[in-house]
């Protein structure tokens, strides 16, 4: 219960404009957001700070559950149902250390896609592959935030790998 009954409300900083649907704490300090373009993002720390999870869907998601601690849902337009169960795999915290955090965007991309990640010490190294698991792009940046051109790729799913010294992260994204 809140000391002061609500009456007071303080507005948390998400890093996106996107409009939210869905909100679900699985425990005090541990939520799910879900919203416009697919967007699903977490917090560990009561909303203090909010992680942008990769999404495979750009349709946007109406609700967001979570089945003990085993399963975690997103539903929403066009039919769209995303279950996972490592969306709390990568989070600092006692069982595990070492996350670094993957935006891709826009996705599906056309001519560049932006990589941005946590601001880290030391080099970015950055491999994209094809889907027949080729590396086609390799690039070395200690910016936290880097844009590829994308224009001479064929249309198909493409594979991101980004690492600095023990810290690695993998996402995918749509040339379209």
């Amino acid at each position: 219960m809140l000391a002061n009954g609500g009456n007071t409300w303080s507005v948390e900083n998400t890093g996106t404009m996107n409009s939210f649907l869905s909100l679900w704490f699985f425990d005090r300090n541990t939520g799910l957001v879900a919203g416009s373009s697919g967007t699903i993002l977490k917090t560990t720390d009561v909303g203090g700070t909010w992680i942008t999870m990769v999404s495979t869907t750009v349709n946007t998601l109406r609700a967001a559950c979570a089945i003990r601690d085993d399963y975690y849902f997103t539903a929403g337009d066009g039919g769209t149902i995303l279950r996972t169960s490592d969306l709390f795999v990568g989070i600092p915290g006692p069982l595990q250390s070492g996350y670094i955090t993957l935006l891709l965007y826009p996705d599906p991309a056309s001519d560049k896609i932006t990589i941005k990640t946590d601001p880290v010490a030391g080099n970015i190294h950055i491999s994209v592959f094809n889907s027949l698991g080729a590396e086609i792009i390799t690039l070395v940046t200690s910016s936290s935030s880097v844009t590829l051109e994308t224009g001479d790729l064929p249309s198909s799913i493409y594979f991101i790998r980004i690492g600095s010294g023990t810290l690695v992260r993998t996402g995918k994204f749509i040339r379209h």
